[in-house]
């Protein structure tokens, strides 16, 4: 795996040595116009597994035969709606994203009528997040917004044993967690992928003899505008949509003297272009920002047994950290482009723990973090594109520093080093074959067994794995381990 891993690295990055001299138009020459766009997207699976086994056990001495059976089933639905929207303008910049999430399912488990288990999970989860960014000065902005999570899980296991029915247990969590990030900073990134559509149009029609050359960049740049303008029109039929956008360009392409034979293969790859060729999104710019992020986060576990409450344990805890956060975003031509974020924080954690010990504590953990984190993109054509990813970070958390047997303290350190890499091809229109690989590293010594690389905030990533359930903050934990997996997928969009 790692010779097919590296290798397709090497010829990704021996591709841009060869196609680097054939891109003359630099996408960071556009700028985006004053638009809003929105999309709504509905995600639906439905999967099911089974698991049936008998094998026969021999006692040569007895002569004695018994079979044993085992069967297992499990059914889950997930589906989730996913809102987004965008808005730019010289003064402010707004991102939004929305998210409902759920995920249900049911499990079954039998041996030979003696064991039977059944299980049901129902797990839904609300995401909000939105973020302001205001320009006082063309390169100077101040930023507000919030970052909303709600997290309710419900998992109900009962088994009879010998016919015996035994107790139902109920397990439930609610977790929240609020962020209201505050920053100021200098820079602006904007995107591009519209200026990439407008030149790969002009390039296949001109190729095929259907449009004049391209008289100079100027051209580009305002098919680009056009293309970003007419993309801002709101339609809730998409059929009528894409035959208003299409008639549309064919009469910016004639108005602009264009055209030189409007056939077949003219319409056809019009049509072809425009519904391939306006993702994925790429970005172009740069921005500095000092940051803030004050929070709340609460988690609450409650486990009843036969509908009398057992356990309860809750955390409540008021998070702060400050950094320094840097982005950049370079298209490097019309095929490639590089994104680097660099981010550095110091916070703290405090809050009450309740449940979990004989007495209730304090919880007080101070941290510190530093990331590096690349990733190059390779665009090819409207209907491939590869992505190459990898990532430094460190964490530190040195909260047993208190001397108060009351206060919860934390101490680790821990380092990852991660890659991965993504290809996606379309067979067809409707038919695409991904390919994903991770090669990654982890090193953690800590008095908690945290996997705590998931997040870029620190306070927020430790006590989403913080345990409710037991006392692993007084275990020492000293590993090291290094992971790999490789992933290929077919995927048909039936409509």
């Amino acid at each position: 795996m790692k010779r097919l891993f590296f290798g397709i690295v090497l010829t990704l990055f021996v591709s841009i040595q060869s196609i680097a001299q054939t891109d003359t138009f630099n996408l960071s020459d556009y700028k985006l116009p004053e638009l809003k766009r929105h999309a709504l997207e509905f995600f639906f699976d439905l999967s099911g597994s089974s698991y049936y086994h008998r094998f026969l056990d021999s006692y040569h001495a007895s002569q004695h035969y018994s079979s044993t059976l085992k069967d297992q089933s499990q059914y889950s639905v997930n589906m989730y709606f996913i809102y987004n929207s965008y808005l730019n303008s010289m003064k402010k910049q707004k991102e939004s994203n929305a998210s409902f999430y759920l995920f249900s399912q049911i499990d079954n488990n039998k041996n030979d009528s003696r064991y039977i288990r059944k299980s049901f999970d129902f797990a839904p989860s609300f995401y909000y997040s939105t973020a302001n960014r205001n320009y006082y000065k063309p390169k100077r902005f101040y930023e507000f917004g919030i970052d909303f999570k709600y997290n309710f899980d419900k998992y109900r296991t009962q088994a009879t044993i010998n016919e015996v029915l035994g107790d139902k247990f109920d397990d439930i969590y609610h977790n929240i967690n609020i962020f209201l990030p505050l920053k100021a900073g200098k820079g602006r990134i904007e995107q591009v992928q519209d200026a990439r559509l407008a030149n790969y149009l002009l390039v296949e029609l001109e190729k095929q003899k259907r449009i004049r050359p391209t008289k100079n960049t100027q051209e580009i740049i305002d098919l680009a505008e056009f293309i970003s303008q007419l993309k801002n029109k709101r339609f809730f039929d998409s059929r009528l949509r894409r035959i208003y956008e299409l008639e549309e360009l064919d009469s910016y392409f004639k108005s602009n003297d264009f055209i030189l034979n409007a056939d077949s293969r003219y319409f056809t790859t019009l049509s072809d272009f425009w519904a391939y060729g306006d993702g994925p999104i790429r970005n172009s710019g740069k921005r500095f920002s000092v940051s803030l992020y004050p929070g709340y986060y609460s988690i609450h576990y409650n486990r009843k047994i036969n509908g009398i409450t057992n356990t309860e344990n809750s955390l409540n805890a008021y998070l702060l950290n400050a950094g320094l956060e840097f982005k950049y975003e370079k298209p490097i031509n019309l095929r490639w482009q590089n994104t680097i974020d660099v981010i550095g924080y110091t916070g703290i954690m405090e809050g009450n723990v309740k449940g979990q010990y004989p007495t209730d504590n304090k919880l007080r953990i101070p941290n510190l973090q530093i990331g590096y984190f690349q990733k190059f993109g390779y665009y090819p054509s409207t209907r491939t594109d590869a992505t190459f990813s990898y990532s430094l970070r460190y964490i530190n958390y040195f909260g047993k520093s208190d001397t108060d047997k009351n206060i919860v303290g934390y101490e680790s350190n821990g380092l990852a080093v991660t890659s991965g890499l993504s290809i996606n091809y379309y067979i067809s229109p409707k038919f695409r074959l991904n390919i994903t690989a991770h090669l990654n590293y982890y090193k953690d010594d800590s008095t908690g067994d945290l996997n705590y690389f998931n997040n870029l905030l620190i306070s927020n990533d430790l006590i989403n794995h913080f345990s409710l359930l037991d006392e692993s903050l007084y275990v020492l934990y000293q590993t090291k381990h290094v992971t790999k997996d490789f992933r290929i997928s077919l995927q048909y969009a039936i409509f």
